[in-house]
């Protein structure tokens, strides 16, 4: 059932994904079910494709309950770091020291990785260059600043947004 579940959510999207490429050109031709005939065929193989390459419980899944606490501390830390960004650029000496900086990431392997470094590449003022086996090397404005505790705060509301039986077991 579950199964049944997940590929008519998947052909729901596809064919939402359909409609939205195509209903400009089918409406301005007048023949609103002519690309239907290729849609629906379409949307049935890409949905059956995407169960067939999705895993049925990934490791790493997002909860649902973390997803306001990941969207205020990003826009939270984005407008901070928009201003500090804006502050060092209008300043006349331009209070900028630029290097890298090697941080440790207490996440696992995968998709929580990953996330953090578009998470912390997205902010102003930082730029992650490469994911290691034990962390993560960033381009910074300032290495004079304390950004290990900006990526302390940003991996704290990663786990908490992440599902992961090694987190929770770690916490116990």
């Amino acid at each position: 059932m579950l199964s049944f579940r997940r590929f008519a959510l998947a052909f729901l999207l596809m064919a939402i994904l359909w409609w939205l490429l195509t209903f400009d050109t089918a409406a301005a031709n007048r023949d609103l079910l002519g690309p239907w005939l290729i849609g629906i065929p379409a949307a049935l193989f890409c949905a059956w494709l995407a169960i067939r390459l999705q895993p049925e419980r990934p490791a790493n899944r997002i909860r649902v309950r973390g997803i306001p606490l990941f969207l205020g501390h990003f826009c939270y830390r984005s407008l901070l770091a928009g201003v500090d960004v804006a502050y060092r650029t209008l300043h006349p000496t331009l209070q900028l020291k630029p290097g890298f900086i090697d941080y440790p990431l207490d996440l696992p392997q995968g998709k929580p990785r990953i996330f953090f470094a578009t998470v912390v590449s997205l902010l102003p003022g930082t730029l992650a260059t490469e994911l290691t086996e034990t962390g993560i090397r960033l381009h910074v404005l300032d290495t004079g600043s304390d950004v290990s505790k900006d990526c302390d705060r940003t991996v704290s509301v990663l786990q908490r947004l992440f599902h992961n039986k090694t987190l929770q077991e770690e916490a116990k």
